[in-house]
């Protein structure tokens, strides 16, 4: 029979697991989706760069 402290921590790993799951299929994919975006927006126009959009698409990267 499992334990109350065993029963805690099983929890908190299916917990764990749950959001790490939708962190991938949420989050991940919509971070995917604007880097993707964002690099052929930035291909596009290399000739005139907006500095910001630059550092927006930087920033995203990181978060990935």
């Amino acid at each position: 029979m499992e334990t109350l402290d065993q029963a805690v921590e099983s929890a908190i790993a299916r917990e764990r697991s749950r959001i790490s799951r939708e962190l991938h299929d949420g989050l991940g994919t919509e971070l995917a989706g604007a880097i993707s975006l964002f690099k052929v927006y930035l291909e596009t126009h290399s000739d005139h760069r907006d500095e910001t959009l630059v550092n927006v698409f930087a920033i995203l990267e990181r978060m990935l």
